[in-house]
């Protein structure tokens, strides 16, 4: 992850999904295979090493989605005012969206093998499927008003987010639910306006002078 991070300049984007865990010191901590329930903080991956590496990397966006039990507390490791990166004219930082503040969902275990976790499962179909009247791309913000709205309809424990900046208007994906026809205007329409400014042109050459001083006048940008 060190690596991949300070390698990265555009977009990082960090995706677990696992066991979450919180150290005696009450610090978040990812899971592996070979975690030892007992000793998290020395077998697991402890939070903080992966805001640091998050931090040091100089990727223009950097993106952490967590699917875990306590992931909310990434927030709140992400929340120091003296780490975290700062621009107001662009999209920098990091943008944290988290399954829970607490204990996260979990599908049965005879169905963990062939289905997603639950707040996977309605991110993934909420990018696939798209939002209605949504823009062309979807932000990390718009997916995260609406990925909320899904599972808490499902009574399903709500996400949380965090984002520097404009870290939110980062566009993410594109919304499915925009036609092709929507987002580009018809060619049609693109020659009744090509006609209709052509009109405009020829009526504004045909202006008598005494209306606008000159031809030049006349057809002069203002």
């Amino acid at each position: 992850l060190r690596y991949v991070s300070r390698q990265t300049i555009d977009v990082l984007l960090l995706y677990y999904v696992g066991h979450g865990t919180v150290t005696p010191a009450g610090e978040l901590c990812l899971t592996l295979m070979d975690t030892d329930p007992s000793d998290p903080d020395l077998t697991g991956i402890e939070y903080r090493r992966i805001k640091t590496a998050l931090l040091d990397s100089p990727a223009r966006m950097k993106v952490v989605i967590l699917d875990c039990c306590y992931s909310g507390r990434a927030i709140e490791a992400l929340s120091d005012p003296i780490q975290v990166v700062a621009d107001n004219t662009d999209i920098r930082g990091v943008y944290t969206l988290t399954a829970s503040d607490q204990t996260a969902h979990v599908v049965p275990f005879d169905r963990q093998e062939k289905v997603c976790t639950t707040f996977t499962g309605e991110l993934v179909d909420l990018i696939r499927v798209g939002v209605p009247d949504a823009p062309a791309m979807l932000t990390l913000g718009t997916i995260y008003l609406h990925l909320r709205q899904r599972l808490l309809r499902r009574d399903l424990p709500h996400p949380n987010q965090r984002g520097t900046d404009t870290a939110d208007l980062f566009a993410f994906s594109r919304n499915p639910a925009i036609t092709h026809s929507q987002m580009m205007p018809s060619r049609q329409a693109i020659e009744y306006a090509a006609d209709d400014d052509a009109i405009a042109a020829t009526d504004e050459l045909r202006e008598p002078a005494g209306a606008a001083g000159t031809v030049a006048d006349a057809t002069r940008p203002y």
